[in-house]
């Protein structure tokens, strides 16, 4: 995938795409590989490919090695097109290549005999003859899939064929091509992958920048015909010509097109795909996403910058979400937009609490680098594709708190049909801010209309003791807005009013000291609010301040 990245510029494409190696390669998806061909390409496939052209045979050994160089080769381009699926539109992919041997691709014409033999050494000569004979069944079989992959991602391939560059430099050929290397030639494969694609063949040259010109001619001036197909779901071929009635043109267009797969047909690549595709695109296809809400919280646990993510989601929003497999992914793009981060787990919710519950709540808790992030938290049916996503931002600050500290406030809501879900082991919402989950639930970033309370769940850290004779204020302001009763604040754009604040539980938890709080806003109107907590105490040099922002729909 990084070859793929970096030796196609995909990254210039489709400005993201350089995460999708940086998430191929963690730790918590290395098991996406396992379809994957193993090893890496090698510099020898390029000497065999130039050996080849020349004419020069290939041994047993030398031919396997080729095959399996050849099969990543094909491997990598077969991944460049699913990628390029991500990119909207028609795509013209402008190939410089050899190609691979006709005789290892399509078979030797004429093939090979075996006849008499009077020694079993000339028996063994036959029989490896006749094999050397033979295609390679699974080079041809990754070739027709490429092919495939190719046209189902709209891409144009126009191949250059550069083995007359390979010949020149190929010093150790002083007896010319010997008269079977048509059958070692490659052309007959690029013609094949430009013709398929609605692409043009280049035939060998020494100079294939004389190509370019006509290329660029070539794709600068398009048509776009549309035309109704029914909706199917079978993933067959169909085949499509394209002509002109007036004579004298010629006419280079997409053979046909794949009816689209059902999900769970995709390969591991493919569900890869389309997870960094449901992250990052607005309209990802087939499905467009329930957009739920998502809030993230900076906090410190077990001496860690942690980042919380979590979301609420209606459950009537996730009927499709959930089924037989459905898990939960995090992923964290920092200030470039590239993947930095990514957590998984199976949502595993029984059939009788998804009927009891009007509410869940995935989420995540993982120690961070410094840094501003961008959070993706997705819910995804693996026997579907049907997903439900959301985003927040947040911001690891460089260097840990100082006792005593308050960390980000977690509004609650009165709530006991709500479903916390979180991976097997991990600390859930309830247990990190300490509240209990049968009387209340989170909120992410969204109060109901109706609310006339707001809940809060509080973490200070501090000395033991310090909890004692804390003086609580809270204030609730609204930019550009007015609050019933509210203040003027100095600046005079922000409305603002103080609160009356009850503390309903306190407990201390080591250094911790977790309090659960109720704050009376009365009735509020539509917009978004910040409710600001200032802590203070005997003890306190001076008052903590910790935020929270929501909003009313």
């Amino acid at each position: 995938v990084r070859n793929i990245i970096e030796n196609f510029g995909l990254k210039t494409v489709t400005g993201r795409a350089e995460s999708l190696s940086s998430f191929f390669y963690s730790d918590t998806l290395m098991s996406l590989q396992s379809d994957q061909i193993e090893g890496t390409p090698d510099e020898s496939f390029f000497t065999e490919q130039a050996r080849l052209q020349t004419g020069q045979m290939l041994d047993t050994t030398r031919r396997q090695g080729y095959v399996d160089q050849a099969r990543f080769y094909l491997e990598a381009m077969n991944n460049l097109a699913k990628v390029l699926r991500t990119v909207p539109g028609y795509k013209n992919i402008i190939l410089f290549s050899a190609g691979l041997a006709k005789q290892l691709l399509f078979g030797r014409t004429g093939g090979a005999v075996v006849g008499d033999w009077s020694t079993p050494e000339q028996l063994a000569a036959q029989l490896a003859e006749y094999d050397a004979a033979q295609a390679d069944s699974g080079l041809r079989s990754d070739f027709t899939r490429l092919l495939k992959e190719l046209k189902n991602s709209n891409c144009a391939v126009f191949a250059v064929d550069i083995s007359r560059v390979h010949k020149e430099m190929n010093v150790e050929d002083s007896g010319g091509a010997m008269p079977g290397a048509r059958e070692l030639d490659g052309a007959d494969s690029l013609k094949q992958l430009a013709s398929e694609t609605g692409g043009k063949f280049y035939a060998n040259t020494i100079n294939p920048e004389n190509a370019m010109e006509e290329i660029v001619n070539t794709t600068k001036n398009f048509y776009i015909l549309g035309f109704k197909v029914d909706e199917s779901w079978d993933g067959k071929y169909h085949k499509v010509k394209v002509k002109v009635k007036k004579k004298g043109y010629n006419v280079y267009s997409q053979a046909g097109y794949f009816n689209p797969r059902p999900f769970k047909e995709y390969n591991n690549f493919e569900k890869l795909l389309h997870l960094i595709e449901i992250a990052l695109t607005e309209d990802p296809w087939p499905y467009v996403p329930v957009e739920i809400p998502v809030a993230s919280l900076n906090l410190v646990e077990r001496g860690w910058q942690m980042a919380l993510t979590f979301a609420r989601a209606a459950g009537s929003d996730l009927t499709e979400v959930f089924g037989s497999k459905t898990e939960a992914y995090l992923l964290l793009f920092n200030e470039r937009g590239e993947l930095a981060l990514i957590k998984k787990f199976r949502a595993v919710v029984p059939e009788k609490e998804k009927k009891e519950n009007d509410a869940f709540l995935p989420s995540f808790l993982l120690p961070v680098k410094p840094g501003k992030y961008e959070c993706v938290l997705v819910m995804r049916n693996m026997d579907t594709g049907r997903a439900a996503r959301g985003r927040a931002a947040i911001e690891i600050p460089g260097q840990l708190p100082v006792v005593p500290y308050l960390d980000p406030l977690l509004l609650l809501r009165l709530d006991d049909r709500a479903k916390e879900i979180n991976a097997a082991g991990e600390p859930t919402l309830a247990s990190i801010y300490g509240y209990n989950p049968g009387t209340y639930s989170a909120v992410a970033g969204e109060v109901p209309p109706e609310t006339r309370r707001l809940y809060t769940a509080m973490r200070l850290a501090c000395p033991a003791g310090w909890e004692e004779k804390l003086e609580i204020k809270a204030v609730l302001a609204r930019g550009g807005g007015v609050v019933a009763g509210a203040e003027t604040g100095a600046g005079g754009n922000e409305e603002s009013r103080k609160l009356r604040v009850a503390v309903l539980d306190k407990k201390r938890e080591g250094q911790l000291v977790k309090m659960l709080l109720e704050l009376e806003t009365g009735e509020l109107e539509a917009g978004d609010y910040e409710v600001k907590l200032e802590v203070s105490g005997p003890n306190f040099a001076q008052p903590l301040i910790a935020t929270a922002l929501f909003s009313v729909k």
